[in-house]
């Protein structure tokens, strides 16, 4: 027979909350300065890198000799408007800058310029490309592009909320057609574990 031991932990939040008046009080509470310093720095690195390796010629794209480093404001606006893309569907990621009076959605450009938008999102980094270990290192590590974001994430989850007994986490929670290195096991899956 198995003894199972009673929940006995503290649910909810951590912190004291009674300050916070906007849903953009606990948004920094969870998105560190620690966590935009990251992105910040690696993301202007990887554009500073890309452009000195490839030269600002060689660049189809004419705005991308146009790159100014970016700034934590900057990342949160970003982050702001992908959060927003998530509630308001176009088809095509330049529609959302669209001046249709159809399906316009005037706060993305209020926001951001469409070229600025596409730029950070392509030179967008989470850690720096010459620390990587060769795939034949006994150290190396799959998840090496995200360790710090990853990292940080974590203890802040850690820090500011006790989850309840019950958890759940569904199969599919965000769209992704990449593929997978890790085995997983879903036992009424008949593909599971392949």
């Amino acid at each position: 027979m198995i003894n199972v031991l009673p929940f006995s932990s503290k649910v909810g939040l951590k912190v004291d909350a009674i300050s916070f008046k906007t849903e953009n009080d606990f948004f920094k509470l969870m998105l560190t300065d620690e966590i935009l310093a990251v992105l910040v720095e690696e993301t202007n690195r990887y554009a500073f890198d890309l452009l000195n390796l490839h030269g600002e010629s060689s660049d189809k794209r004419k705005h991308a000799s146009s790159w100014k480093p970016t700034d934590k404001n900057e990342i949160l606006k970003f982050l702001g408007l992908i959060l927003l893309m998530g509630h308001i569907e176009k088809d095509s990621l330049q529609d959302y800058w669209t001046t249709d009076n159809l399906i316009e959605t005037p706060i993305f450009r209020e926001v951001m310029p469409r070229d600025r938008f596409l730029m950070i999102l392509k030179f967008l980094h989470f850690s720096d490309n010459s620390l990587k270990e060769s795939r034949d290192s006994p150290t190396y590590d799959r998840l090496w592009k995200i360790p710090k974001v990853f990292d940080s994430f974590n203890r802040i989850f850690k820090e500011v909320y006790d989850p309840t007994e019950n958890l759940s986490f569904g199969e599919v929670i965000i769209k992704f057609k990449g593929r997978v290195l890790f085995k997983q096991y879903i036992p009424k899956n008949a593909n599971s574990g392949v």
